[in-house]
């Protein structure tokens, strides 16, 4: 500092600007740093590292512990600020409070209270993350941890398949449904930063291969989400960005077709449906699916109301989980579907406050969107699309210490930084 001060005016501007400068520079490495473990959290997080980690650091469960840490210092340091974000996003941080409060009636007081206060804290999580830095930011911390997790996968897959965490065909992952989710989200979330301008070598690059990954796990769920979002929705909103009345006929077209096919395929006997799913080898009942949904509904009718409680029909001894196990032939821990999921954990108000967060998330990216044609909220508007459908297949919200669930809260509730530009 002393050779610098030898060369300032006697007004000691010079001096100021390079104070200036210095600190911005520190604040800049603090943010990259931040950011870089953030990244390796939602890396970890995803579960591609399992094939890598010891017994004991197995289901992620130290960086959950590190998560559920850094949101009770938020709390406690910065509690104006929770309270601003919460109040803002109150629907969905109900959804933590209803799993904390399902204990009262629950069949299992104790695990359902415990497995609530982690639906919480994730939530929570995903709003501290919000107010942490931009959403683009945020959306390139996504995009770079899922790259990580895509290069895993290849090298799993193709030269040690040894790794394997789960079933062939997962890559990283356990099974190949898990696989075809992460790499639709990749396909969002590279296509978004292409098309904003941000590293397009980079993005295009993941976007390729995110597809061959896809085509590769042969998940019929995440093909079909992929081919209705990425195929159509993401050009669309491009085609607005660069010119709404283009789009908006195309919209109107593509909305007389969808009307024509609707009347016109049923006289023909041929359902789009069933024909990918039956060119993908799959079946109408989605492997098994529309059984668990039958056991599901019942559980709804033995407790309409208020339901068995937050992950009660999966820790009591009174359901009928173990017959569905036994139906099924898996372990399994939810019946790969959202809505009944909550509507057998909360009666029937369960679906209507997630179809009611659902909504409000989506409107409000909707709007921003149409008022600004940002691709970041085109992002968060495609995700929320993304996560309501996966929603029919399965659980990827109301979920305690689950990855989607905290990217939801980031769509619901981040913001562009001000005057943002694309570089």
């Amino acid at each position: 500092m002393n050779t610098y001060a030898s060369t300032v005016q006697p007004d000691g501007n010079a001096h100021q600007v390079f104070r200036g400068s210095e600190s911005e520079r520190r604040a800049r490495i603090w943010v990259l740093a931040l950011s870089a473990f953030c990244t390796f959290c939602l890396l970890w997080g995803s579960s591609a590292l399992r094939p890598f980690l010891p017994a004991a650091l197995g289901n992620e469960r130290l960086v959950w512990a590190m998560t559920d840490g850094l949101v009770v210092l938020w709390v406690l340091f910065r509690p104006g600020q929770v309270l601003a974000v919460a109040r803002a996003n109150m629907v969905v941080l109900s959804w933590g409070v209803l799993a904390c409060v399902s204990a009262m009636w629950s069949l299992t007081p104790g695990p359902s209270a415990y497995f609530g206060l982690q639906l919480l804290f994730t939530i929570l999580a995903g709003l501290m993350l919000a107010t942490f830095t931009s959403r683009l930011h945020l959306i390139q911390m996504v995009f770079l941890a899922l790259v990580a997790a895509q290069i895993i996968s290849l090298f799993i897959e193709f030269a040690m398949p040894g790794l394997r965490s789960g079933f062939p065909g997962g890559g990283a992952f356990t099974h190949k449904n898990i696989l075809g989710n992460v790499m639709t989200l990749q396909l969002i979330t590279s296509g978004c930063l292409f098309l904003a301008g941000w590293r397009r070598w980079l993005t295009a690059g993941a976007f390729v291969l995110a597809a061959a990954l896809l085509i590769y796990s042969q998940s019929a769920s995440a093909l079909l989400t992929a081919l209705a979002i990425v195929g159509v929705l993401l050009p669309a909103g491009a085609i607005y960005r660069l010119s709404p009345r283009s789009a908006l006929i195309g919209v109107s077209i593509a909305l007389i077709g969808g009307a024509l096919a609707l009347f016109v395929l049923p006289q023909m006997d041929f359902t789009p449906v069933k024909f990918v799913l039956e060119s993908l080898g799959k079946d109408t009942t989605l492997t098994g699916r529309t059984d668990l949904w039958q056991f599901a509904k019942d559980a709804i009718r033995d407790h309409p109301w208020l339901g068995h409680g937050y992950r009660g029909y999966w820790e009591s001894e009174e359901t009928s989980k173990y017959l569905l196990r036994y139906v099924a032939q898996q372990d399994l821990w939810f019946f790969h579907n959202n809505y009944l999921e909550v509507a057998v954990a909360f009666g029937l108000g369960g679906p209507v406050l997630l179809v009611f967060g659902l909504a409000i998330a989506f409107w409000r990216r909707f709007v921003e969107f149409l008022s600004g044609a940002s691709m970041m909220a085109l992002w968060a508007l495609l995700f929320i699309v993304y996560v309501a459908a996966l929603a029919m297949a399965e659980n990827p919200l109301f979920e305690n210490h689950g990855l989607m669930q905290v990217i939801f809260v980031i769509a619901a509730a981040a913001r562009d930084a001000p005057n943002w530009r694309p570089r």
